[in-house]
């Protein structure tokens, strides 16, 4: 009431014409059909309106139908149906046309007319048979129940009964397939943000292991150059020396308890480090400048074992406890394989090793670029390994149903067949010695391997004494 005081107040004969529609539906919803009814008439005294929104007069058409149907004077509501109807015709509007049907069947059953409550009900179940909307289809089966009992045709009556009640289950099993998809979802958007907060703490992680790498990184470096710089002024006088040396010796320490609690197979290589000053002593007494060099060789390449060995008894750890993430994005294989190529460049220079690698651009692989990284490494860095001087090693992709095999084949010394059963566990006698002199752990294969299955791929081996071995790794693709 106070929205229509305000409608006559800014002269709004459309929004006056609304409010008065529903202010009579909630008259006859309260049974005050007398009430409904002035409101519903007072619209039809708006005619210089009516001509420019002929929906809202039709409203009220159907309105006061309804409320001389409430009123049982169905000669009346059959009056304004019959107008509603016409519009519906006019407009070509399918929901006001068979919603007209309806009401006129009603109409009609309420006169006890049969034949046009039938006439119209026929013509209500055409227009729904090609909208196929399930409201409709449900006030149609109602009203033919309602009109087959009224002129006591009881099996028809239970045949509509029948068929309201299916289609009423169709729709409620609709609405809860519904529902169920909105819940589903709803739980999608929860699952996804879940995974986002997992998502930033493996970032966290990984910043704070590449911050420990780095620092690690830096202390390693820190001690070779500290040897480097204590073998370069040797012919310095002793107090240098054993300042130098007291230096040497107090890293060496810190240097014994940090790897001592990682792994008992880097005990041998600082075992060794610590014999460098009375190996040193005794080659200068000896003037032996051929021996001091190739301490200096020794100590360089125990020290570039130390960092691999150390990445790798880290990984193996990470690994152990499941904190290695598997983050998986389309790669470039080139582009991988030749960042892992060129950080043995020097290696194979020194052995005069050719590496040679055949792979197209276009080839992608679906894996994690940390974990994959480490398996082309490992596997690049065995080859150097275990081919003599002057060698070649050789590294080629290609696709196969679903997969893409990478192939890493050297012409080295090769793995017995004995030997090969056991290659991927950690057993002793997988410590095998370069062609160089190298030293390992066997770790590293162990650690390709897992990482491999990390990734959902296969590795395989295949070798000959003598002539080589190749390795194959099949990883998918997207």
């Amino acid at each position: 009431k106070k929205s229509l005081k305000n409608a006559r107040a800014l002269l709004d004969t459309v929004l006056i014409m609304h409010i008065n529609n529903d202010l009579g539906n909630l008259s006859l919803k309260k049974d005050n059909t007398t009430k409904a009814l002035s409101y519903f008439l007072k619209n039809t005294t708006l005619n210089p309106f009516l001509n420019k929104n002929s929906i809202i007069f039709n409203q009220t058409i159907i309105n006061l139908s309804k409320v001389y149907f409430k009123k049982k004077e169905y000669l009346k509501s059959l009056k304004y149906l019959h107008q509603t109807l016409k519009f519906a015709k006019t407009n070509k509007n399918a929901s006001h046309l068979f919603n007209s049907y309806i009401q006129l069947s009603k109409n009609h059953l309420a006169l006890h007319h049969k034949d046009s409550t039938y006439i119209y009900l026929k013509l209500a179940e055409d227009l729904q048979k090609k909208t196929s909307l399930i409201d409709d289809e449900l006030k149609l089966q109602q009203t033919y129940a309602e009109a087959y009992e009224v002129f006591k045709d009881y099996q028809n009556a239970l045949k509509h009964k029948t068929k309201y009640f299916n289609t009423f289950i169709k729709q409620f099993k609709n609405n809860s397939i519904q529902k169920l998809k909105e819940e589903e979802v709803r739980q999608n958007i929860e699952d996804y943000k879940k995974q986002k907060n997992i998502a930033e703490q493996e970032a966290k992680f990984l910043n704070q292991r590449n911050k420990l790498y780095i620092i690690i990184g830096l202390s390693l470096i820190v001690l070779i150059i500290l040897a480097l710089s204590f073998l370069y002024h040797l012919d310095k006088t002793k107090k240098e020396i054993e300042n130098k040396n007291a230096k040497l010796h107090q890293l060496n320490t810190t240097k014994d308890k940090f790897f001592s609690i990682i792994a008992h197979d880097i005990r041998s290589p600082i075992i060794a480090l610590e014999t460098v000053e009375e190996q040193i002593d005794f080659y200068l007494k000896k003037n032996s400048q051929k021996k001091i060099k190739q301490t200096a060789k020794n100590i360089s390449l125990t020290t570039k074992k130390l960092n691999s060995l150390l990445d790798n008894l880290l990984n193996w750890a990470l690994l152990q406890q499941g904190l290695i993430p598997y983050n998986p994005k389309n790669l470039n294989l080139k582009k991988i394989i030749n960042g892992s190529v060129e950080l043995f460049k020097i290696n194979a220079l020194s052995k005069n090793i050719n590496i040679c690698s055949i792979v197209n651009d276009d080839i992608f692989i679906f894996t994690d670029e940390l974990t994959t990284n480490t398996i082309l490494r490992n596997l690049i860095s065995n080859a150097i390994k275990f081919t003599k001087k002057g060698g070649k090693i050789t590294i080629q992709a290609k696709k196969i149903n679903d997969a893409i095999l990478i192939i890493i084949a050297d012409t080295g010394i090769g793995i017995s067949q004995k030997k090969i059963a056991d290659i991927f566990s950690l057993k002793t006698h997988n410590k095998a010695s370069g062609t160089s002199g190298e030293k390992g752990t066997g770790l590293g294969l162990k650690l390709v391997k897992e990482m491999v299955i990390l990734n959902k791929g296969e590795i395989s081996v295949q070798s000959d004494l003598g002539k080589g071995s190749k390795f194959t790794i099949k990883l998918p693709f997207k």
